[in-house]
């Protein structure tokens, strides 16, 4: 496909959704782009039939729920109002279908290009369910009862589901003895799996060469007549070989055989062992040698004869008559969108919608999803700073970056001793050879740290050991304190009683002698 980046300068990262023109197209082409209110009001219609479910052997109905809907995912959420044909339950089965107003078909030497939209908006990381859609043959019904039973000429689309992921080419053809028969492209390519809009193209030229195109890029090209492509191929093989011819019985095809005259020899000695113990001329089980086979005739293969069932389809790639489009599927994930829906005659038709519709579409997606970038679960730490990091850090205060410094330098130190150890006990004799002053630094180190250790572990020890003192002493202890302080009492009492009975009598002589003074003034 053409993509070119004309079409996005009016409406680039314009978010609301253009309809495409359908003049453009020629009246024999198809388009849908699901441009209505609802499904009820669109010519799609679900099917009420019922299918033969293998694996559960038993008869299932098509329970899958379908609308047309605008994208439900806001983060890749495209266009505004570009509506497409939605699944919408989990693990179902799902029939829906389009009779074409008309026939289309690729005859008189025409091009076939069916184009197609898918969005897996479920975002699953591992999806599982198909995408494919299923060109119908022409049939007087309404397609009510469209099922897996259904004839159609062409299956196409993607396949997701475990380890198997390809898109789908199956071309249906009817074999000279009546019997209808399907062609699968052997080595399919993967199709695409994420939230965004993809774009899946098949071209059937009328030379018979084909291509799978994804988002406008040839992922699978060829020749429809290779019989190395398709399994079966178109063209049967025109010599097989004879299936009731037999090998003779007297066929000989071994290119040696046994000596017939070879004679073991007198002292080889096949014991194992004798009385118990090992056999030291123990020499295993003699055998003939080998010469060539006289009778050899080579390797019989059966003749070859014309194939009776023989024929050539000339034109693989000719579709006589489609005359409606079906998805007839199973999914486990819900909201898979389809849109913008091409079948016709003209690659350049289908190459013009494209470069209209999903390539603008995809490039908003793209830009969506750049700007809404989904939360990572469990998403990794950022990597710590290194030293440089950290110098230069002008919010890191200089205490802090020293710590830090010592902090990592010290790791670096341990990192290197575990890796040394380590390594000594692999190899020592090399590593003390090889190594010698890491040996002796790491030997000093490990001395230093563990008298370190020690010595504290001793301390802390005799401290622990020691404890505080026992309660009895403590109380005896107390007790002489008490009897001290009482008998100092009493001593500063009895110095204070006497002191204050000789200031009595002190002052009691002072008083009479001014008494004696006083009556002698009296009688002068």
């Amino acid at each position: 496909m053409k993509i070119t980046l004309a079409w996005l300068i009016p409406i680039a990262y314009a978010l609301q959704y253009q309809p495409f023109d359908k003049s453009q197209l020629d009246k024999s082409s198809f388009y849908e782009p699901f441009d209505y209110n609802s499904l009820r009001a669109s010519p799609w219609k679900i099917s009420n039939a019922k299918k033969f479910d293998e694996g559960r052997n038993e008869v299932v109905k098509y329970t899958g729920q379908w609308a047309i809907e605008a994208p439900i995912l806001e983060r890749i959420s495209g266009l505004d109002n570009d509506k497409g044909l939605v699944l919408k339950s989990k693990s179902s089965y799902y029939a829906i279908s389009y009779k074409l107003p008309h026939e289309i078909n690729n005859l008189n030497g025409k091009d076939l290009v069916l184009q197609y939209e898918v969005k897996l908006q479920a975002g699953s990381q591992k999806p599982c369910g198909g995408e494919y859609v299923k060109l119908l043959k022409p049939t007087s019904s309404d397609y009510s009862f469209f099922s897996s039973e259904t004839p159609y000429e062409i299956m196409f689309g993607p396949d997701k589901c475990g380890s198997e992921n390809k898109i789908h080419l199956i071309i249906r053809k009817k074999t000279p003895d009546g019997q209808i028969q399907d062609h699968h492209l052997k080595h399919p390519p993967m199709s695409r799996l994420d939230q965004l809009t993809n774009l899946y193209t098949l071209l059937l030229r009328k030379d018979n060469t084909f291509e799978i195109r994804v988002n406008g890029k040839v992922a699978k090209a060829g020749n429809l007549t290779d019989s190395k492509l398709f399994d079966p191929p178109f063209e049967t093989p025109k010599i097989i070989a004879d299936p009731n011819d037999k090998m003779p019985e007297d066929w000989d095809f071994r290119p040696t055989i046994p000596d017939p005259h070879d004679v073991k020899p007198d002292d080889w000695d096949e014991r194992v062992s004798i009385d118990g113990k090992p056999n030291a001329n123990y020499k295993g089980k003699w055998f003939p040698s080998d010469i060539p086979n006289p009778n050899y005739k080579g390797i019989w293969k059966p003749k070859q004869i014309p194939n009776p069932n023989y024929y050539a389809i000339a034109n693989p790639g000719q579709i006589d008559g489609i005359g409606g489009i079906g998805f007839e599927l199973w999914s486990i994930d819900s909201d898979v969108l389809f849109d913008n829906i091409y079948l016709g005659n003209s690659v350049k038709e289908a190459e013009l919608i494209g470069n209209q519709t999903f390539l603008v579409k995809h490039e908003v997606e793209i830009e969506q999803r750049r700007e809404n970038k989904e939360k990572v679960k469990n998403e990794p730490l950022a990597p710590p700073k290194n030293f440089d990091d950290i110098i230069t850090d002008d919010s890191i205060p200089t205490y802090k970056q020293l710590f830090i410094f010592i902090k990592l330098f010290l790791l670096r130190q341990y990192l290197g001793m575990k890796d040394f150890y380590f390594e000594l006990l692999l190899n020592p004799i090399s590593t003390v050879l090889n190594h010698p002053v890491k040996l002796l630094f790491y030997g000093v180190t490990f001395l230093f740290s563990f008298t370190m250790i020690f010595g504290i572990g001793s301390v802390l020890l005799f401290l622990v050991q020691s404890g505080p003192p026992e309660q009895e002493e403590i109380e005896i202890k107390q007790g002489e304190q008490e009897e001290e302080h009482e008998e100092k009492i009493e001593e500063v009492g009895n110095d204070t009683t006497g002191e204050i009975e000789q200031e009595i009598k002190h002052r009691i002589v002072v008083d009479r002698d001014q008494e004696d003074e006083e009556g002698d003034k009296n009688d002068e």
